[in-house]
Order: C-alpha cells, then sequence, then structure tokens
C-alpha cells in the first residue's frame, strides 16, 4: 500500500530525470550553460538517488502492511474453526437429543393417560413413569458421554 503523495512524488522525480537528460544533451546554450548543465546533473542524480529510496520506502511499507494483513487473516481462521467446532458440537447435542424425542412424547401420552385414571394409586403412577423415563435419560446421558473432541 502506498502512502499519500509517493506516487506523485516518484512521477515528479521521473520527469526531473528526463528533462536533465534532454537539457544535458542540448545544443547552443550560453556560456553559463555547461556550469548549469553539471549542476543539474548533480541534482538529477540526487533525485535518482531519492527515487530508488523512496522506492525502497515503499516496498518495506508494503511488506510491514502484508505481514498485518496475514496476521489478521490467520486470526480470523482461527476463530473460525472454533466456531465451527462449537457449531458441530452443538448439531451433534440437538441430533443425540432429537433422537429420543418419540420416547419423550410417549412419556407424556402415558403421563396424561396415568393421571386421569381415578382408580390408579399414585405410588403406581409414579412406579410407572419413572420405569419409562429411567431408559430415555440413560440414552441421553450415553448419547451425550459419546461426545469427545476426537469424535467432532
Amino acid at each position: 500500500m502506498m502512502l499519500r503523495g509517493e506516487e506523485g512524488a516518484a512521477a515528479v522525480m521521473g520527469a526531473a530525470l528526463r528533462t536533465g537528460r534532454r537539457l544535458a544533451q542540448g545544443v547552443g546554450l550560453t556560456d553559463e550553460a555547461p556550469k548549469f548543465v553539471r549542476v543539474f546533473r548533480a541534482a538529477a542524480t540526487v533525485l535518482a538517488v531519492l527515487r530508488v529510496v523512496l522506492a525502497g520506502i515503499i516496498l518495506i511499507i508494503a511488506a510491514i502492511e502484508s505481514a498485518k494483513q496475514r496476521d489478521e487473516l490467520q486470526e480470523a481462521i482461527t476463530s473460525l474453526f472454533c466456531r465451527r467446532f462449537q457449531a458441530k458440537q452443538l448439531q451433534d447435542n440437538i441430533m443425540a437429543t432429537e433422537s429420543h424425542h418419540s420416547q419423550v412424547e410417549a412419556y407424556l401420552a402415558t403421563y396424561n393417560i396415568l393421571v386421569k385414571q381415578p382408580n390408579m394409586p399414585p405410588e403406581a403412577t409414579k412406579q410407572v413413569l419413572e420405569n419409562l423415563v429411567a431408559p430415555i435419560v440413560d440414552g441421553v446421558k450415553s448419547d451425550m458421554a459419546a461426545f469427545t473432541d476426537d469424535k467432532i
């Protein structure tokens, strides 16, 4: 990335160099011309050196900016990797709980039927419901325990 004005400065320096070369090759100049041409050649040489130095500085700045952008990109990739990992883990957890959804629906239907039974003792209702919910809970626990970082 260029700094503000370096391209313009480089263009001005290039134009000055070209003008100096043309003047140095000129014919029919006054007595002061050789002196002017020597001074102008020296100035043109200084401008050429400055142009090279400026180009070097611009390259260094571009390399620094590229390194910063590379670091930002690597950080973004790392951040996205963590988020993708979390999303996959959440997806697997949801799939594990959804696989037991029909069992939970059956449990709720049984619960609603048993609660409406007037001649069913509460202890018997509780025992039946505990027997129905135990395999569901065990299944969800075992599915959740199966998730490891290696699996994802």
